[in-house]
């Protein structure tokens, strides 16, 4: 072996395993991060693909099976008025698969979001549909079939408590029906 390309190797070694260390401690102690604009606007998009199937075996006679394939997409702008106080706006669609229509249905969302205490949470407008109940008390198949909901909710997730407490309108009053809505509540 050449004594003079020995005597390169070694040092661009010791550079390169010295560049790996540097590297893998900017990492795990937390390389500065780049300076950024906090901004009280922001767009949110949250996707949910669901294959929910509800084929019965030998009970027709009491329910008829069924199975819900889709997309549901809801779009929306946060905008933080104060730090406990948030707004959104912006819209829910729903797209089943095997239709012929590509979105069977757009919904509007306009929610007012208050922290009003450490884990307490008051909501009106577009409330929160996934409410901790059992399925046997509460129809699971409501947050595909009906998925948004509107009204008043006011949640709670504490160290010693676990609240959802809602006022929701499934039917508005016209000249001729009544209005119609549901109210739940889960403590834990």
């Amino acid at each position: 072996m050449n004594p003079h390309c020995h005597n390169r190797i070694i040092p661009a070694a010791r550079r390169a395993l010295a560049l790996w260390l540097a590297f893998w401690v900017l990492a795990v102690l937390g390389a500065p991060s780049p300076a950024r604009a906090d901004s009280p606007l922001q767009l949110v998009v949250e996707n949910q693909t669901f294959f929910y199937n509800l084929e019965h075996t030998n009970i027709d006679p009491i329910t008829e099976g069924f199975t819900l394939t889709g997309n549901q997409t809801k779009t929306f702008f946060r905008y933080a008025i104060q730090p406990n106080v948030v707004v959104d706006v912006g819209a829910f669609f729903d797209i089943p698969f095997g239709e012929d229509d590509r979105v069977s249905s757009v919904d509007p969302i306009i929610s007012l979001h208050w922290g009003f205490t450490e884990g307490w949470r008051f909501t009106a407008g577009t409330i929160d549909r996934n409410h901790p109940l059992h399925d046997a008390f509460f129809n699971d198949n409501l947050r595909y079939i009906e998925p948004i909901e509107q009204g008043f909710q006011i949640k709670a997730d504490t160290r010693h408590l676990l609240q959802d407490t809602w006022l929701s309108w499934e039917e508005r009053e016209t000249q001729t029906q009544r209005e119609k809505f549901s109210v739940g509540n889960y403590t834990q």
